[in-house]
């Protein structure tokens, strides 16, 4: 079942349109990934594009006006290994943003970027 938290977000499945800052990520198994937030809004199999390998996108915006987008990088797709899951937010705030994220996050080492990494 779907974090309640994300729940609130609407999802965007298209690229997203928000500034990209990096603000933390954490390990993952697609299949947990999944359970805790659906199926992924779109995927990315093109390796030129993910630095090899495939990848999983998931975005949500909520009324708040903040934007979250995770990132499952799957570069042996096997969908029980934990891989790295990028977290991005804008604005960059890290402590709404997981709190949005509390499932997903819960119990799993967070490295939280500090200060936060704009991509683009």
């Amino acid at each position: 079942m779907p974090d309640d938290e994300i729940q609130k977000g609407r999802v965007l499945t298209e690229v997203w349109d928000f500034e990209l800052w990096l603000i933390g990520s954490t390990q993952i198994s697609h299949a947990e990934a999944v359970k805790i937030l659906s199926s992924p809004h779109w995927h990315e199999s093109d390796p030129r594009k993910t630095a090899g390998g495939e990848e999983d996108h998931w975005g949500f915006h909520f009324d708040c006006g903040m934007s979250i987008g995770v990132i499952l990088r799957r570069p042996y797709g096997d969908s029980t290994i934990a891989h790295e899951a990028a977290i991005y937010a804008d604005p960059p705030d890290s402590v709404k943003a997981f709190s949005y994220l509390k499932t997903l996050l819960t119990g799993r080492d967070i490295r939280v970027a500090d200060p936060p990494v704009r991509i683009r």
